[in-house]
């Protein structure tokens, strides 16, 4: 009796897989039943975090982030990522890529903003409470980063603020 019990319950596991296995879907009561795709925003991340690393890896020189092949991977990628390209933007992870403006090395963080400053340009007066002067502010989102670092988490929730509301 219990090897007819456990053979049953294998075949019913093994028809399951089998309908399963039928261009993923799954038929239930008449109708078709989707198995969802794996999460793409866990991919997009997992892509990102890897990029960055990459970008760490593959220059020096903070000039050469918009131009190197995982620079270039992430900007052609478009608006899309800049939810999560944001999440990277408070990671404090130190490299090796120098920047002439800042004196030092960059973080993690910091590519990631200078990425998705290429994606779309952000507005400085509005997202690093610069105020506006004469000439215009520097495009260059790397002059303002002396500014960002003070207070991070509020630059976070304003370039969060001003994505949502202008895409």
């Amino acid at each position: 009796m219990k090897n007819t019990i456990k053979l049953f319950c294998f075949a019913l596991g093994f028809t399951t897989l089998l309908m399963a296995c039928d261009e993923n879907k799954i038929e239930v009561s008449g109708g078709r039943f989707e198995i969802p795709e794996p999460d793409k925003a866990m991919r997009i991340d997992s892509e990102i975090t890897r990029s960055l690393l990459m970008i760490s890896r593959e220059i020096t020189n903070s000039e050469e982030i918009k131009s190197c092949s995982s620079g270039v991977k992430l900007i052609n990628s478009g608006t899309e990522i800049l939810p999560s390209l944001s999440r990277h933007f408070l990671d404090s992870t130190q490299t090796n890529v120098f920047s002439k403006i800042n004196k030092r090395t960059l973080t993690i963080g910091e590519i990631a903003i200078v990425i998705a400053n290429e994606i779309r340009p952000i507005p400085i007066s509005k997202v690093v409470e610069t105020p506006e002067r004469k000439p215009p502010l520097d495009t260059n989102i790397e002059y303002y980063f002396w500014k960002i670092e003070r207070s991070p988490r509020l630059f976070l929730n304003k370039y969060t603020v001003w994505n949502n509301e202008e895409i």
